[in-house]
């Protein structure tokens, strides 16, 4: 996730948010083509979608040779002058400018920590203070995935027909739609709302929808139902892409310190692909008349999912949000509980002083420490006290 790298904290939730509202733009795009072969009863139904998919491929590929690496991938490689050449293009600044120079210390003196540590391996990604980072970036792509969002998009047209709706291909190009447009706020509300309340948010309003698409679908068979049904599928997929398409990738690249980067972020997304490929294996079995023969009731399975999910991120996600990908490492160390990380700031801040997280660098602090305040949240949220308490 190179993207959330050099992103400012302020930024880097858009910025991601960005990215996945391509990702949802490919999506509309496939569906649309199955609409347009969907009377087509020769070769080209499947030809023609699998050709296009080459064009996207290509773009990929060729990417891939425009892109600058990022600041901290330079430093990892001792390319310093490289590397503050690189976080000043990312910021727009000479490479002279304080703010630039600060930054750069900051994420040198990180690494030269993390190298007095040793070679990072896996096993160490589940010990210690890095077990729960790792956990939680897992299990989060594992719930971003039963919450069903992908079901819709893979067995949509048959899930619609099911439910006796005589157009399930234009129904499933209406959800691509509203998959495409609801990114546009995700991306604002994942800076606004922080990382916890747009998955805790996001995660009640989709149990909410498959419920009452479960209950409707068992019993009401008329023009209406099909219709609440239709109608609250879209407000599901509004809600996922809104929130937890993006903020579940937005999540993992903020989890994991320099060292073990790659690993971390290799491991969550592993857990993403896998249960996307359980998702698609399975499911077909638990719904067809010949075995499971779940049909619609399949909504009660992605209720279920996305309230468990909704129940584990108050107690397990923390609040990455401003911060800076070092003085978050501060904060996993200092022991402070996931639902009071709002609250936290880094040790050497002035919250008395209206710290925000993200404002200022704080160069060299990863160890034990912080401080957990009671603060005002920002850009206009509630004020709370400025009492503070050292946290473990």
């Amino acid at each position: 996730m190179y993207i959330s790298e050099v992103a400012p904290p302020r930024i880097r939730g858009a910025a991601i948010g960005t990215y996945q509202l391509f990702i949802t733009i490919g999506i509309l795009t496939s569906q649309g083509c199955a609409l347009g072969t969907e009377s087509t009863l020769n070769a080209s139904a499947y030809r023609i979608p699998i050709g296009l998919q080459f064009i996207w491929g290509f773009i990929i590929f060729a990417g891939g040779f425009i892109i600058t690496e990022s600041p901290r991938w330079y430093v990892k490689k001792e390319l310093h002058t490289e590397a503050l050449s690189a976080l000043a293009k990312v910021r727009n600044l000479p490479p002279t400018d304080p703010s630039v120079v600060t930054e750069y210390e900051e994420i040198k003196s990180m690494h030269e920590y993390e190298l007095s540590l040793g070679t990072p391996t896996y096993g160490e990604l589940f010990r210690g203070t890095l077990a729960p980072r790792t956990w939680v970036g897992i299990n989060v792509q594992m719930f971003q995935q039963l919450t069903g969002v992908n079901f819709i998009f893979y067995y949509g047209t048959a899930f619609f027909q099911s439910a006796g709706i005589t157009k399930p291909y234009l129904i499933t190009v209406a959800t691509g739609v509203v998959n495409v447009f609801m990114t546009f706020p995700g991306i604002i509300l994942v800076e606004k709302l922080g990382r916890r309340k747009f998955l805790l948010y996001g995660a009640a309003w989709m149990s909410l929808c498959q419920l009452i698409v479960g209950v409707v679908s068992i019993t009401v068979h008329d023009k209406s139902g099909q219709n609440v049904l239709a109608g609250f599928t879209c407000l599901f997929i509004a809600g996922f892409a809104s929130t937890w398409g993006p903020g579940g990738w937005v999540l993992i690249g903020e989890l994991f310190p320099l060292k073990h980067r790659a690993r971390g972020m290799s491991l969550a997304t592993a857990s993403n692909w896998w249960w996307n490929w359980v998702i698609a294996f399975v499911v077909p079995y638990i719904t067809d008349a010949a075995y499971g023969n779940l049909q619609t009731k399949i909504a009660f399975i992605w209720f279920a999912t996305s309230l468990i999910g909704c129940v584990w991120t108050f107690f397990f996600v923390p609040e990455t949000r401003y911060h800076s990908l070092e003085t978050l490492d501060e904060m996993f160390e200092s022991g402070v509980k996931p639902w009071n990380t709002a609250k936290w700031v880094p040790s050497g801040a002035d919250a008395k002083g209206g710290y925000r997280p993200g404002d200022i660098g704080v160069v060299g602090h990863h160890v034990k420490g912080g401080k957990e305040v009671e603060h005002g949240e920002h850009e206009g949220e509630e004020e709370g006290s400025e009492k503070e308490k050292v946290s473990a």
